[in-house]
């Protein structure tokens, strides 16, 4: 399971990607609540998942995969949606680098998933 992290960086590097999942998330909300009386189809699947992996970026569960999925989904969202195209596009891009960098070590990933000391 180790390889799907790279680090759970600590300190400065850990409250930057504290503070970029965070912003992501917030963002993703905001953006979903004002396009939630769209149409129906898949964008609105997608919409919905959006709120879904909001919330899973806040707690820091399933970090990279979740900014995998969201980088696809914003990617899918800009090629089918009229009005709000750009922001879905700058949204993916920065999915992007968090899918690469992973959660840090204020997480939950970095509890089930990072190393562990044993005394022996």
């Amino acid at each position: 399971m180790q390889r799907l992290f790279t680090t759970f960086p600590n300190s400065w590097p850990g409250a930057g990607l504290l503070i970029l999942r965070l912003t992501l998330a917030a963002s993703t909300f905001l953006l979903a609540a004002a396009d939630s009386g769209g149409s129906v189809g898949l964008p609105n699947v997608i919409r919905q998942g959006e709120w879904l992996s909001g919330v899973f970026l806040v707690v820091g569960l399933w970090t990279p995969v979740v900014a995998a999925a969201r980088f696809v989904a914003a990617i899918l969202m800009f090629i089918f949606s009229h009005e709000t195209g750009v922001d879905y596009l700058l949204l993916g891009i920065l999915n992007a680098p968090l899918s690469m960098l992973g959660p840090g070590a204020w997480s939950v990933d970095a509890f089930l998933f990072g190393r562990k000391q044993f005394s022996v």
